[in-house]
């Protein structure tokens, strides 16, 4: 299944928005994302391309890192992973249909009945989207939508409040609470799973955005130390190992000295695609800063991380780096290893 498709308007026999059609009524490719390229890029093409099913326009004359960046967001708006979908709901009957419709479609389920516990819930399961019932034990939906926007690493997590309130009053509650939506029981099947598909899909977009890096589309600092901090404090909390490197590209500085800064911009760029491919989907990746990189792995095996002395690690000091249509360069990479066993006392 190709990555993205790349099309022209206009295709001589053809238009570009009929190809569009054609891909996005064939099941099997209609997550694949369609990019327009068009010289003419007034309303009339743009709308024509919305109509068709496009997930991006781009105006020429072509710019090479707008293409990528636009293929990147497209790509990031079309997870490869299911959706994970927390519910918090105490009604069993409920949590059952709630189970049984979303899982049928592919995405995965988890319910937390006890809003007590929902901080514990959203730490293990690691959430994209929660579903929270407005009457609840001890506390209200609002209520606890509103603890959640008090929190940082929880401002931008996607909430749908389902209730039996068809008030407007209700829906006022949930908008001031933080809701995303708001569904009333009893909700079709049919709303809830693309209420959750399309608001899961803008919320991924989003934190695309806000969240990575703008070179090399990996976290951030200020991403990575927000999830960091949430791994820190788990892993206090259980006593759990961690496992984390630190990556550092030798003498980057001589790079961009040398060669100049595009060619800093795609050694970084190069390097990055390497750990997106050689690394697992559950390993959080980050640019820490300049030229240094931070892995942390989960759940580290007896025989520890990927790059910890084994194929990883000698993939890694063996790359080289092409840039600016010159030979390939090669620059060594250090990595710098600790293994953290049983944390107690993390701030």
């Amino acid at each position: 299944m190709p990555y993205a498709v790349i099309t022209e308007a206009d295709l001589g026999d053809r238009t570009g928005f009929d190809l569009c059609r054609e891909i996005k009524k064939e099941p099997r490719l209609s997550s694949v994302p369609v990019i327009f390229v068009s010289a003419d890029s007034g309303m009339p093409e743009r709308a024509e391309a919305v109509r068709s099913g496009s997930d991006a326009f781009i105006a020429k004359p072509l710019v090479p890192e707008a293409l990528l960046e636009s293929l990147q967001l497209t790509g990031s708006a079309s997870p490869k992973v299911p959706v994970r979908v927390l519910a918090v709901e105490d009604d069993a009957v409920q949590i059952a249909f709630l189970r049984g419709v979303l899982e049928n479609v592919g995405f995965i389920f988890e319910a937390c009945a006890n809003p007590e516990g929902l901080f514990d819930a959203l730490d293990s399961f690691n959430s994209d989207i929660m579903i929270l019932d407005v009457k609840l034990p001890r506390y209200s939906g609002y209520e606890l939508a509103r603890i959640l926007r008090q929190d940082e690493s929880y401002m931008t997590l996607p909430i749908i409040f389902l209730t039996v309130n068809e008030e407007d009053s209700g829906y006022i509650e949930g908008l001031k609470a933080g809701s995303d939506d708001y569904l009333i029981k009893p909700v079709s099947p049919q709303l809830l799973i693309n209420c959750v598909r399309y608001r899961s899909k803008r919320s991924l977009l989003m934190r695309t955005l806000t969240d990575q890096d703008g070179l090399t589309r990996l976290l951030n600092r200020a991403s990575l130390m927000r999830h960091l901090e949430s791994i820190f404090s788990r892993a206090g909390r259980y006593e759990e190992t961690l496992s984390v490197a630190v990556i550092d590209i030798g003498h980057f500085k001589g790079i961009n000295d040398t060669h100049g800064h595009q060619a800093g911009d795609w050694v970084l760029r190069d390097l990055s695609q390497f750990l997106r491919d050689t690394l697992r989907k559950s390993d959080l990746i980050g640019r820490y800063g300049g030229e240094e990189f931070l892995v942390h792995f989960p759940a580290p095996r007896s025989g520890g991380s990927p790059f910890r002395n084994g194929p990883g690690s000698k993939r890694l000091r063996g790359k080289r780096a092409v840039f600016s249509g010159r030979k390939n360069h090669r620059r060594d990479f250090q990595l710098r290893h600790r293994r953290l066993p049983r944390l107690r006392n993390l701030s």
